[in-house]
């Protein structure tokens, strides 16, 4: 689960009327600026608006990955075909 801490003290305010009526513009910018927007309902905070957290970056390529540029190809492929008749003997049995 993604925990989000905000720091709404500086965040713009908006009245709820001007929200709704700009709602998109809204979603926009506070996606691309990544800044919360609080919406005001009777000079109150009602409600806030939030960017969507970011995916977290792509972790570092696999072990195979990495070492399938000095893998020995003959022995990639006793390996391969031992795993392939290990798969067909096991899914024989049932």
């Amino acid at each position: 689960m993604t925990t989000l801490t905000l720091d709404i003290k500086d965040a713009p305010r908006m009245g709820l009327a001007e929200c709704k009526a700009n709602l998109s513009s809204v979603v926009f910018d506070v996606e691309e600026r990544e800044v919360p927007v609080v919406v005001m309902r009777y000079g109150k905070p009602a409600a806030l608006i939030v960017p969507f957290p970011k995916a977290p970056a792509a972790r570092s390529p696999k072990a195979r990955g990495i070492l399938a540029q000095i893998a020995d190809e003959e022995k990639r492929g006793l390996e391969s075909s031992a795993f392939t008749n290990a798969m067909v003997a096991k899914h024989a049995r049932q």
